[in-house]
This record gives structure tokens, C-alpha cells and sequence, in this order.
């Protein structure tokens, strides 16, 4: 499959996308800085979409493998290397609250399941 449907659940990616929302991402390997991400949770976060658990996050993509460290990123985990290293992303959510590389750190390039193509209506 293509395309998938993920359903927001939680205001992370506040103001961009409200708990409710329904996004289509589409199944690629390419990412770009400012890209809309749906991925595999890291362990913390894990479930099957139910209780809560979403089986899915979302989240920005503010660096990849070679970019500078997001200044956010940095402060957040005191990491000090100057790039990124490789195979690996900073996501960042939209809220300033949002669980993200802040606090799980960097993410796996091969976890991301797609890109954000559109919002649909309600």
C-alpha cells in the first residue's frame, strides 16, 4: 500500500494539527527539514492504538543525517556532537510540549512509515 490514514490523537502537533484530524502520509524513503513524519514509536510510547497508545506518531522533521543540531535538541539532551549522525533524524512536534527528540533522543530513518501529503476534512 501506498498511502495510509492516521488519525491525530493528542495536541503535539498543535497548532499545525488538532486531536481529531485526519492526515494521508504516503510510503517513502525520502525526507526533507519540515516534513510531517508519521513513524514507529520508540519503546516508551508503544501500543496498538488503543487506550490511548497511539500506534503511530507524528511529528516535524527539523534535521537530518548531517545537519547541525537543532538548538532545542541540544539544550534538551546536552548533546554535544556537531551533526547529526547518520541514519538518523531530530523530529520535533509543533507544540512546545510535545514528547519528541527532546526527550527520546534521535530517531531511526528507517522507522518513519511516510509523509504527510494533506489534512482531510472532518
Amino acid at each position: 500500500m501506498r498511502w495510509f490514514l492516521v488519525r491525530v490523537v493528542g495536541t503535539s502537533m498543535t497548532p499545525t494539527f488538532a486531536d481529531g484530524d485526519r492526515l494521508l502520509f504516503r510510503r517513502t524513503g525520502r525526507v526533507a527539514v519540515a516534513d510531517c513524519v508519521a513513524f514507529e514509536p520508540p519503546e516508551m510510547f508503544r501500543g496498538d492504538g488503543s487506550a490511548g497508545r497511539p500506534r503511530w506518531l507524528i511529528k516535524r522533521v527539523a534535521a537530518l543525517p548531517g545537519d547541525p543540531l537543532p538548538a532545542a535538541f541540544r539544550a534538551a539532551t546536552g548533546r554535544i556532537e556537531p551533526a547529526v549522525p547518520p541514519g538518523r533524524l531530530v523530529v520535533l512536534g509543533d507544540n512546545p510540549e510535545s514528547l519528541d527528540s527532546r526527550h527520546f533522543g534521535y530517531l531511526d530513518l528507517g522507522s518513519v512509515a511516510g509523509v504527510c501529503c494533506r489534512a482531510l476534512p472532518r
